[in-house]
């Protein structure tokens, strides 16, 4: 649904607070009121899924993944540092939610010792973009950097710190585990 006041998607709800029935973005978190959650919406409108773009620096390729993307997962694995030059810092989301919007440069690059793997990247301006596993098929890891704009998500977990690189301090409050 569009509110026509603020050209914003979102969906109806009723403030307990003043009563009133007024539109609100489903990432408004600003809100001063709160909401009663049993008259949110009624039960035939759905809320407006997320929806997130992004591509790698040259444009060559662009996505665009409809619903709501996983936390991010930091892999400190030697593969992932030498994709990344840092670390893998991404995000997930299943592959069919993803949409290629161009992919003309987009190449896949497995491992000779794990061709069960594969790193996604834009073969022109060598943007690190995609990792996938072909035992997790339900899942595209996606790097969080190639985003476009504000994201949401948060930092929650880091595999490998056994390799991590000794340059930088990992930051507190993530979970972390020596290997995978």
């Amino acid at each position: 649904m569009l509110d026509a006041s603020t050209g914003r998607a979102g969906f109806r709800k009723t403030c307990l607070t003043c009563q009133s029935v007024r539109h609100a973005s489903l990432f408004d978190m600003a809100d001063a009121h709160q909401t009663d959650p049993i008259q949110e919406q009624p039960a035939q409108e759905q809320p407006i899924q997320p929806q997130h773009q992004g591509g790698c620096l040259c444009g060559g390729v662009r996505y665009t993944v409809e619903g709501p993307l996983r936390d991010v997962f930091d892999c400190h694995c030697i593969r992932c540092r030498r994709f990344t030059g840092h670390h893998m810092a991404a995000t997930a989301a299943s592959p069919e939610r993803v949409r290629f919007d161009s992919d003309s440069s987009l190449r896949w690059f497995s491992p000779q010792d794990d061709p069960a793997v594969a790193y996604g990247f834009c073969a022109t301006c060598g943007s690190s973009m995609f990792w996938r596993a072909d035992a997790h098929p339900e899942k595209l890891s996606i790097a969080a950097g190639t985003i476009d704009g504000t994201t949401g998500l948060t930092t929650t977990r880091a595999w490998w710190i056994s390799d991590a690189g000794d340059y930088y301090r990992r930051p507190e409050g993530v979970v972390e585990f020596a290997t995978e």
